[in-house]
Formats: C-alpha cells, structure tokens, sequence
C-alpha cells in the first residue's frame, strides 16, 4: 500500500495529512514509498511497521518547503514521553529521508525514543543539523546507509573554546542510553560537524566497514563501553572549534581495529581514561597537526594522544594496547607518536606500547609524562 490510497499526490506539494493517515493505516503491517513525498508537519511512525522504498535516491519523505526549522520530519510514535524500549519492530528498508539547507540550522530529522529492534537498510538521510536523535533505544541497526550534509553553517562563537556543537549525523551518546547498535556498511560524508555520538551512557556498538570522510570536528566521539570499530576508514577530518581528531573518547572494553585513519587537521586518536582498550593493526598517515586559535602551538603535535582526566574508579586508565599499528607522514611538528599525560587522573596502568612501524615519522616513539607512567608500563621498541 502506498500513500497515493491516502489520495498523497508525490508531486512536491504537501502531503503531510495523507502520509500520517498512510502511517496510521499501516500500523502493525507494511507499506511502500514508490516516490518522493513531502511533509510540513512531524510524522508519526507506530510499533511493528516496515516501510519499502525503491532506492533511497528515487523514494521517500522529506521535508516541504514550509516546515519549519527546527521541527521533526518523524518519530517513533510515542517519541516525546516514551523512555524505555518498549516500541518495536520499525523497519525502513530502500528509503530517504532529506531536508532543505535551511533544516541543517536546528533540530533533528528523525527521533527515536524508547525503540527496540528498529532497522534501517539502504536508507539515506540528508540535510539537517542533526539526521539521526535515537534516545533510550535498544537494539538500533543502520545497514549499507548514507548520511550527507549535516550540520549548522553558523559561525563558531569563539574558535578554540570547546563549547559549540552544530550537529551530528548520528548522535546517540552523553545522556542517552542507547545499547546494541550496529552501523555496519555505511557512508557518512561532507558534514560541517561530527559524524557520529555515542559517548558515555551507551553499550555494546558496532561500528564496521563503515566510511567517513570530509567532516569537521571529529569523526567519531567514542564513548559506550565495548565499542568495536573495525575495518572502517575516517580520512579528512577539518577544524572548526576545538579540534580535528578521526576519533576522540574514550570508554570501557573498546576494540579499534585494521581501520585507516587519514588527514585529519589535528591528531589520529584522542584517548581520554582509556580501560580496557585496544588499538591495533591499523593504519594511519597524515596528521596535520594543527591547533585552535587559543591553545599553544604544541599541543596536537603527536599521532596518538592519551590523557587521564578525574573520574570515577571504574574509568580510571588501566589497560592501554597500541600494537602493530602502521602509522607514518605527520605533516607537523610531530614531537612524539604517542603522547601520554596526566591531567588530574593519575598514572596509566598496564599499558603496552608496540611493536609498530613509523614509515617517515620524524618524532621520537613515546613521550609520557614521568606522573603519568604507572605500574605495569611496558613499551617494544618501533620497527621500520
């Protein structure tokens, strides 16, 4: 059933009353977006709905030229009081989901809130300062999709200061609980902010063969416990506020491996109270090595940044590997590979520090700070 039995016309005039009356009659069953339809007003989607387009380039919902900024293209149906996962079973399979350049200066394109077991397969989304908001969710899948242009085009109040964020393509960390994603097999590119949040207060993430490329900030704020991020590549990332770093964060069991990591304008990694984790078997070439207005001319000049900041006893750095690793070309200072220091937290314990190979690096292996050494440090001399 498409939106056209709901007498939707597909032909860019607004469509908002028939595809909710579509939504609504759907629920519980599936339907088919066979074109582009547009809405002026937030959807609602209902539990158990699976939802087929035709390509995510030819079929779908996006936003009439009369929505306002700010506003919601969907949600889950109980989205604004729901904080649990108790809804589930939403399916979106082939479809988009877009904006207009004036949606990237606020708001989120499609909210998940208390979800479970909700997937989206060949799907795209595109301009809005935020595509994705998935909050209390578990069980979220993102297979073979596309995240384009997002992110607010307004001016960083004061460069360097560490207190602006415009945007996101997927944000589901900080205050959200959202455990047991998988982004397997996605594209995100040409954001003017950070691909993809899922920093403390989420579990378990998959994020594999997947692709980032041309976004500003970061490319992915690490922060759910037991985070594996494998075969994925995050090559030119660009400053805009604070930093410029492939990933920064940092978390409880994480697993970073035989990933290619290019380009970015500051360092590779920016671990911060590591436990537990592992960077291993990947490769990395070209740290540009550049720093905010405001901070000294030194601070991102290493490959690979470690720092124990105050924090709980559960997420005190204890455990480090950074092992086999090729890592080579920095374009700037390049004072150390990896640089290690405490920040207020105390020493790193059980740490393990390669073999890796260094390819044309002009700094020295390891610079660590003699407070920031603790019980258990061990480094293997770097081979060429």
């Amino acid at each position: 059933m498409t939106p056209a039995r709901y007498r939707a016309k597909g032909d860019g005039s607004d469509d908002s009353i028939a595809l909710q009356r579509w939504l609504d009659g759907i629920a519980g069953k599936s339907g088919t977006l066979d074109r582009w339809y547009y809405s002026s007003r937030s959807l609602r989607v209902h539990p158990d709905t699976t939802v087929y387009g035709s390509g995510r380039l030819v079929s779908g919902i996006a936003a009439h030229a009369s929505m306002s900024v700010g506003a919601t293209l969907w949600g889950n149906s109980q989205f604004a009081h729901e904080t649990t996962d108790r809804q589930g079973g939403i399916r979106f399979i082939d479809c988009g989901f877009r904006g207009t350049p004036a949606h990237r200066e606020a708001g989120a394109m499609v909210v998940l809130v208390g979800t479970r077991d909700t997937a989206f397969i060949g799907c795209g989304f595109s301009n809005w300062r935020h595509l994705v908001t998935p909050a209390n969710t578990r069980g979220l899948t993102f297979d073979s999709c596309e995240f384009s242009d997002w992110g607010g085009s307004e001016k960083v109040p004061k460069p360097g200061a560490c207190e602006f964020d415009g945007g996101y393509a997927l944000l589901g960390g900080s205050s959200y609980a959202n455990n047991d994603v998988d982004v397997i097999g996605c594209n995100f590119h040409d954001g003017l902010w950070t691909a993809i949040d899922n920093q403390h207060g989420c579990l378990r993430w998959r994020i594999i063969d997947t692709k980032i490329a041309r976004v500003h900030e970061c490319g992915i704020y690490l922060g759910a416990d037991h985070t594996i991020i494998d075969r994925c590549s995050i090559i030119d990332v660009r400053l805009r506020d604070c930093s410029a770093h492939c990933i920064e964060g940092g978390g409880i069991g994480q697993r970073i491996t035989r990933s290619t990591f290019g380009r970015p304008d500051s360092v590779f990694f920016m671990m911060t109270n590591p436990v537990d984790l592992e960077f291993t078997d990947n490769t990395c070439f070209d740290a540009q090595e550049q720093y905010p207005p405001n901070h000294p001319a030194d601070v991102w000049s290493s490959a690979i940044m470690a720092r124990n900041i105050p924090a709980d006893a559960a997420h005190r750095a204890d455990g480090l590997t950074v092992a086999d690793n090729i890592i080579m070309n920095a374009k700037g200072k390049a004072s150390s590979l990896l640089y290690m220091y405490d920040q207020g937290g105390g020493p790193f314990h059980n740490v393990s520090i390669g073999p890796n190979r260094q390819p044309a690096w002009r700094g020295g292996m390891l610079c660590c700070e003699p407070s920031a050494k603790g019980r258990n440090f061990n480094v293997t001399e770097e081979h060429a």
